[in-house]
């Protein structure tokens, strides 16, 4: 994005949810995929984002705006 959220901590902020971060390993045993394209939002909150994704210049926006117009009922 144009101006991508930044994080606004001080550096004792920072460091102190650095240390908070724990690493671990899991086995991925089966993975499930899901569209989510705003269907649990109104109607026309729907056609609102297809509409601007429809008009980026980014070819995966436009081809979720596809996406998403398909689907809307």
């Amino acid at each position: 994005m144009p101006s991508p959220y930044k994080l606004n901590l001080s550096d004792v902020q920072y460091t102190k949810l650095l240390n908070m971060v724990v690493g671990f390993e899991i086995e991925i045993t089966d993975i499930q995929g899901k569209f989510k394209l705003s269907q649990n939002r109104p109607l026309e909150d729907q056609r609102r984002v297809a509409e601007a994704l429809s008009q980026s210049s980014n070819q995966t926006e436009v081809a979720v705006a596809k996406l998403m117009s398909g689907a809307i009922k």
